[in-house]
């Protein structure tokens, strides 16, 4: 069982990860071809050749592995192998990420039943696709989060959110976007709020929606749509108003259960269309529209309407 474990491990990590030959992955390893299509078909390795087999996956040994290689394996196999282990290395901090949360994982913490790493990040990515300063996007995710509890009976991500001092925030939050900024997932840039910097991302790549159900990317809609004219320092003010920020301690994590006191975050679907008259709705709409396109629009627009609208002859 353990042979045919490895020879499983092996041959994927060798075709789909490394993309290589039998006889490219012997010459990078120094065995003998024959010796690697032994273990792949499920025959026990001598004890050397299990330590270099289960060592290679690691990306730093693949690094060192590569020394000196460029005439065996060639220029454009190295430089290949070389990105491999770069992107293996940048995978390695997110992996930590999700270990972290697992190690800390309780029921009353995550919310589900295990911590979705996928879904972290592209539910930040979706909240960072046109930027979003570092405070308000910790708060995005974790109303995110416990409103789907309260709602949907479990939490969209299964993250542990801590009390912070500017409010809710992913537990080991540097860690975690120093990992997205790192796996290319996210791009940090400082901009200054007077004379401080102050972070803020963007997304890398477009947001996997499929990673989530219609309800989950419903409840993603809301709470962005709710927190969208907000500043940082208000969304940050406004989770200082919550129960658990007045009773608990910084650096306490924030069990689920909490969802239950959390104040309410509209649902765009129960507003009344009534609460809006038809004037300032044409008020709201033009003033989204940029001044050259109000330029744009021809000075006989209301004497000639039909013709622009349906091709009728123009008046003089």
């Amino acid at each position: 069982m353990i042979a045919n474990d490895l020879s499983r491990s092996i041959r994927h990590f060798r075709e789909q990860v490394l993309e290589l030959s039998q006889l490219q992955l012997a010459a990078l390893l120094g065995m003998g071809v024959a010796s690697i299509n032994r273990v792949e078909n499920g025959a026990d390795p001598t004890p050397a050749h299990r330590l270099l087999l289960e060592a290679i996956q690691e990306p730093s040994n693949l690094i060192r592995a590569l020394e000196g290689k460029d005439n065996v394996l060639g220029d454009a196999i190295v430089a290949h192998l070389k990105k491999v282990a770069e992107r293996l290395l940048r995978q390695e901090d997110l992996d930590k990420i999700a270990q972290y949360q697992l190690l800390k994982w309780s029921k009353e913490t995550a919310g589900r039943e295990r911590f979705e790493l996928d879904k972290l990040v592209e539910m930040v990515k979706f909240f960072a696709s046109e930027g979003e300063w570092k405070t308000k996007l910790n708060k995005l995710l974790f109303y995110s989060d416990f409103l789907a509890f309260r709602e949907l009976k479990k939490s969209i991500t299964g993250t542990r959110y801590v009390i912070g001092s500017f409010g809710p925030i992913p537990d080991r939050q540097d860690a975690l976007y120093s990992a997205l900024t790192e796996a290319g997932k996210l791009e940090a840039r400082e901009k200054f709020v007077g004379t401080s910097p102050v972070e803020m991302f963007y997304a890398r790549g477009a947001v996997d929606r499929r990673v989530f159900k219609q309800s989950e990317l419903r409840i993603l809609e809301r709470v962005r749509r709710f927190f969208l004219s907000m500043t940082a320092k208000q969304v940050a003010d406004y989770s200082h108003e919550e129960s658990f920020y007045k009773e608990g301690q910084l650096g306490e994590a924030i069990p689920y259960k909490e969802s239950k006191r959390i104040k309410d975050i509209p649902n765009p679907a129960d507003e009344s269309v009534q609460s809006v008259s038809l004037g300032e709705l044409a008020s709201k709409i033009s003033s989204q529209v940029p001044m050259n396109e109000w330029q744009r629009l021809p000075t006989d627009g209301s004497k000639n309407i039909d013709a622009y609208l349906y091709g009728a002859k123009k008046q003089k």
